[in-house]
């Protein structure tokens, strides 16, 4: 018992109380694994659902993304000198942002498939992480 053997009992210990406490315990494993099982398929379910859903939502929203980068090269390409320098520092940052939000999607996709997807660790440059940071929340800051 001391070793880990629940469900041994000495031959000299064998009465209807010990035969009903080992009984008890199998039905209470049993029932155990049952609901880890049910748990399990639960999780893989919903982690599928989590993943179609994070597919749909990228696509969904990349195609609007995908227009205002595209206007954005467009008013870049053939405004650039009628905007002044305000109106291509406003262009700017609205392009860096449709940028940022691009990465953000692909980044929340990628974290939807975390689970099935071989990823390995790889480095990341906090200083421009951090810089991104502080340009995104610079007109907050002003």
């Amino acid at each position: 018992m001391k070793l880990g053997s629940q469900d041994y009992i000495p031959k000299k210990a064998l009465n209807s109380s010990a035969l009903k406490r080992a009984v008890e315990r199998a039905v209470e494993r049993t029932e155990m694994v049952h609901r880890m099982e049910k748990y399990r398929a639960e999780l893989e379910r919903s982690n599928r659902e989590l993943e179609q859903f994070a597919g749909v939502a990228s696509h969904d929203l990349q195609e609007p993304l995908r227009k205002i980068q595209a206007f954005g090269d467009r008013l870049r390409l053939h405004c650039n000198g009628q905007l002044g320098e305000r109106g291509n520092d406003y262009l700017e940052r609205i392009l860096g942002s449709a940028a940022r939000m691009r990465r953000l999607i692909d980044d929340l996709l990628t974290y939807s498939r975390v689970a099935t997807l071989d990823q390995s660790f790889f480095p990341v440059n906090l200083n421009e992480l951090a810089q991104e940071v502080v340009d995104d929340l610079e007109p907050r800051l002003h």
